[in-house]
């Protein structure tokens, strides 16, 4: 049996790394020196940190056949989990947070409980792009004072929320479409002629009590690429239309300009389109789309 500790992503001065054992007979089970018991974490640390991450695999005894269980171990010093300039994998993006981790609320409806000053909650670094409906989303949270039935987290605690209505639906009082967006400053700039991936799970589910239901309130989810936090200067991708149950989803960028901010932006799609939420949970930075 052996384990190798990769190198899985960069954010900022942290990088996430993954122990891969071969070999004996799985499952494994993961400890590091530090106490973490999971095969993937994350590290910041100086770069005379010393980790080492211990695998046992599973005994087998039985009347017919039995296995001894195996240990191996393997250790890293921080200074050689070399990351690439951008961050991620090589070539990717270099994003933080990416599951949206953050005390739940929103800036909508202003139910009790919430500030009705107009803050806007979006998980940090992210940022809401309207001076509403922008969310930092679990079981919890009401619009309104009215409960929305919602998805278990796919990834964490929490997740983001993003509200879209379109005319008729909305025009009477906010006059014209709500499509809500939230934005990241990159940590290291997103290159014309690049080529990158990530993937990340997607759902929806109305918000309102329109008479139109869900199932037919289509919407999807579109990533922008730009310069500034909310500029909206090149679509990157879309998604299909949505479900309400988490879908994973691949998403490869290439931009023709140089960004040095991700938008990820809720689009109502038809004429059908009420109050609808579109959840985004578990961005995770892969080196290609298969």
């Amino acid at each position: 049996m052996a384990v190798e500790v990769v190198t899985v992503s960069c954010a900022g001065e942290c990088v996430r790394v993954r122990a891969v054992a071969t070999g004996g007979n799985a499952p494994y089970r993961f400890s590091w020196n530090d106490g973490v018991g999971t095969d993937e974490r994350d590290i910041c640390a100086s770069v005379d940190t010393t980790f080492s991450v211990r695998v046992d695999d599973t005994p087998v005894i039985r009347d017919e056949f039995s296995y001894d269980g195996q240990t191996t171990s393997a250790s890293v010093m921080a200074n050689v989990l070399e990351c690439p300039p951008d961050g991620g994998v090589p070539g990717g993006l270099c994003l933080e947070n990416l599951s949206f981790e953050g005390p739940p609320g929103h800036s909508g409806f202003n139910p009790a409980g919430y500030p009705a000053d107009g803050t806007q909650f979006a998980a940090p670094p992210w940022v809401a792009c309207a001076p509403q409906f922008a969310y930092v989303w679990d079981e919890t949270v009401a619009l309104g004072l009215q409960p929305v039935p919602s998805p278990e987290p796919a990834d964490g605690e929490t997740y983001a929320a993003l509200f879209t209505c379109l005319p008729p639906y909305c025009i009477d009082v906010f006059n014209g479409p709500i499509e809500n967006a939230v934005s990241q400053p990159l940590c290291a700039a997103l290159n014309a002629g690049s080529q990158v991936a990530l993937t990340l799970a997607l759902a929806k589910h109305a918000a309102g009590d329109d008479s139109v239901s869900v199932e037919s309130e289509q919407s999807n989810l579109e990533i922008w690429g730009g310069n500034d936090a909310c500029d909206e200067a090149e679509l990157l991708w879309s998604s299909p239309p949505l479900q309400t149950a988490w879908t994973q989803h691949c998403a490869t960028l290439t931009p023709t300009r140089d960004f040095t901010h991700l938008i990820l932006k809720a689009r109502g799609l038809g004429d059908e389109t009420g109050d609808t939420l579109v959840f985004v949970d578990e961005l995770q930075i892969v080196s290609a789309c298969p």
